[in-house]
């Protein structure tokens, strides 16, 4: 649902149009968001003008990227940071948030977990 872009660089853009291209043409309807550097929208717009890629598929929201948190949903956290490279460059981190296990009684007694979790009557 999201592509994260680090640099404006060919070998890291020029694919992006095809993508957007082919999913709009095996129907896609949920929407996509692309991440990047300045220039990231004048880049996809750009080639939608020229090529027409049939964004009206489905939504498409180009986002320009700051260093710091840029994406918190329910799942994980995305954050950016500037990397080291001839051209504004970024590098992105993405944090899974805490997701709490189901707890399986049978398991538990098969495993022989002990029923009392105080730790008084616990094996060690």
């Amino acid at each position: 649902m999201r592509i994260f872009i680090s640099h404006l660089h060919g070998d890291h853009v020029f694919g992006l149009p095809g993508m957007l291209h082919s999913l709009a043409f095996m129907g896609r309807t949920r929407e996509l968001e692309v991440f990047g550097p300045k220039g990231i929208h004048q880049f996809v717009s750009g080639i939608n003008a020229t090529v027409k890629f049939n964004s009206t598929q489905f939504p498409l929201t180009i986002k320009e990227v700051h260093t710091g948190r840029i994406v918190n949903d329910d799942a994980y956290v995305v954050r950016a940071t500037t990397g080291n490279h001839s051209i504004t460059c970024y590098a992105y981190a993405f944090q899974e948030k805490p997701r709490p296990g189901r707890f399986d009684p049978k398991k538990a007694t098969q495993l022989a977990y002990p029923k009392d979790l105080s730790g008084k009557n616990c094996r060690r």
